[in-house]
């Protein structure tokens, strides 16, 4: 059995690694890791030391759109098994615990975090039938968007321009909806510029944000995101994001809102607990940001080795 002091950091992560950044970061400072595909793993609930000096929750969302549904249960029982074992979900061996991972497997949890805070959401309903469908259409206005709750319901977006084309849906059975699963109905927000917010989060606080620009006409990330660039929010819109952060018990992740290209609102919809790809370069940016996750895991390493001293 490795000592301590030789236990690498173990990641949750599902994707190949050449996906992340972040591992060659590890890599080039001698940094100690193992990857933990959370579809295809196992651990014995009666274990009393995990393998891992830290572990580290990056477990990104797209794999789960389509197969491996089990991925997020095992992310979820996983870590409350690690944080267990430490005593605390706030435990200083594990990133991105157990409630963040909770509040990213449903759109409803991450709304409700929103909610809990006062802070604006576009309007919504959670839907667990196809006949609940009707009554949205009388609370909520049209356009509308139809949306998976679950990271795993296999339902696409669709968007409903009005009343008429969601009975016409109902009626011929075209909507994408599938199995016992809850699905969302929101109001859409058209958005201003054609770009979302994406702020990205370190150590519970904002580390950047930038506007993301899509193709089309789009409020939601599932849309082509053709440009990026550095942008600062407001004193206001960053204590919002931050208080997002401080209640998912978000280590590293990001937070979008959409700002209304109509009413110049802003209006929050998303939480993701796990390092952003980066697959559009970020114009403006003047710093590597996986650098600053490297920096806080070796500062999260030393913190823990120097807890281990005094025991």
């Amino acid at each position: 059995m490795h000592s301590f002091f030789e236990k690498p950091i173990g990641i949750i992560y599902a994707h190949p690694e050449q996906y992340n950044p972040l591992f060659e970061k590890l890599y080039s400072r001698g940094i100690a890791f193992e990857t933990i595909n959370p579809a295809d793993h196992l651990y014995d609930p009666a274990q009393y030391e995990v393998p891992y000096s830290l572990v580290f929750n990056d477990m990104s969302s797209p794999p789960y759109f389509t197969h491996n549904a089990l991925g997020i249960a095992q992310t979820v029982e996983y870590v409350k098994h690690v944080e267990k074992l430490n005593g605390t979900i706030n435990s200083s061996k594990v990133m991105n615990g157990s409630r963040a991972t909770e509040i990213l497997s449903t759109k409803s949890r991450q709304l409700s975090v929103f909610a809990s805070l006062g802070i604006p959401f576009p309007k919504t309903r959670i839907v667990s039938s196809i006949d609940q469908l009707l009554a949205t259409g009388n609370e909520l206005s049209f356009p509308i968007l139809l949306k998976s709750n679950g990271l795993n319901d296999h339902i696409t977006t669709t968007r409903f321009d009005s009343f008429s084309a969601l009975v016409n849906a109902i009626i011929n059975d075209t909507l994408p909806v599938y199995g016992d699963k809850s699905f969302v109905i929101q109001e859409y927000i058209s958005p201003k510029g054609n770009y979302i917010v994406r702020a990205e989060i370190l150590k519970g606080e904002l580390l950047y944000a930038s506007k993301v620009y899509h193709a089309g006409d789009q409020a939601d990330a599932w849309s082509i995101e053709v440009k990026s660039s550095v942008f600062t929010p407001s004193l206001e819109i960053t204590q919002a994001i931050e208080k997002v952060a401080h209640a998912s018990l978000l280590d590293t992740g990001s937070i979008e809102y959409v700002v209304d290209r109509k009413s110049n609102k802003v209006y929050f919809y998303s939480i993701r607990p796990h390092t952003s790809t980066f697959s559009t370069i970020t114009e403006g940016l003047s710093f590597n940001p996986f650098d600053r996750i490297t920096d806080y895991l070796e500062q999260r390493l030393q913190k823990i080795k120097e807890i281990a001293l005094t025991i």
